[in-house]
C-alpha cells in the first residue's frame, strides 16, 4: 500500500532484451530472478519481454512505479547503474524496433493519463552475439543488480523508505 491513500500500489518491472544475443538477455534474466522473489506481492507486475513494446500500454492497471531492466555495451564504473527516468516524446525513434524508456512514460501519460515515477537499471553486457545464456561476469552484474532492485522494492514499496539503492 502507498503512504498517499488506501489504493494498491502498482509497480511494474520490465525486463527486457534478446535472450537469443547472449548478455542482451539480461534485462529478462533480471525479471525471472525477481519474479521467484517478488511475484507474489499484491500490486506487483514483473514482464520479461523481447523488447519494450507499446502494447503494455493497453494493461487495464496503470502502474504507479515502473522499473525498466536492460543490458548496454557501455562499461559502467560499478556494472551496473540505477537511474531515474523521465517521459521524453521528443526523441521518437522513427527506425527503432523497439521504444527507449522514456518514450514509452510519455505514451503512458499521452494515452492513460497516468505519470509513473520511473527508473532505469542498466547492467554491462560484455558479448552480444548469438547465443543463449549469460556470460559469467555478466551473470555476476546482474546477480547484483538483481539483489539491489529487490532491496529497493521491499524497502521503498514494503517498508515505505524511499531510499534508492547504490551501485
Amino acid at each position: 500500500m502507498d503512504d498517499k491513500s488506501d489504493k494498491l500500489t502498482t509497480v511494474w518491472v520490465i525486463g527486457y532484451g534478446n535472450t537469443q544475443r547472449r548478455d542482451d538477455g539480461i534485462g529478462p534474466y533480471i525479471a525471472d530472478q525477481l519474479r521467484l522473489e517478488l511475484g507474489h506481492q499484491p500490486g506487483f507486475r514483473i514482464r520479461s519481454l523481447h523488447q519494450l513494446d507499446p502494447v503494455l500500454i493497453d494493461d487495464k492497471v496503470p502502474p504507479d512505479y515502473i522499473i525498466f531492466v536492460d543490458s548496454t555495451h557501455a562499461r559502467l564504473e560499478q556494472g551496473w547503474r540505477f537511474q531515474d527516468l523521465q517521459p521524453d516524446l521528443r526523441q521518437w525513434p522513427f527506425a527503432m524496433h523497439h521504444l527507449p524508456p522514456p518514450i514509452f512514460l510519455g505514451l503512458l501519460g499521452m494515452c492513460l493519463g497516468c505519470n509513473p515515477t520511473a527508473w532505469i537499471v542498466t547492467v554491462q553486457g560484455d558479448d552480444f552475439e548469438f547465443g543463449t545464456g549469460l556470460t559469467p561476469a555478466s551473470k555476476t552484474r546482474a546477480d547484483k543488480a538483481a539483489m539491489a532492485i529487490g532491496e529497493f522494492a521491499r524497502s521503498r514499496f514494503f517498508n515505505r523508505c524511499s531510499q534508492q539503492p547504490a551501485n
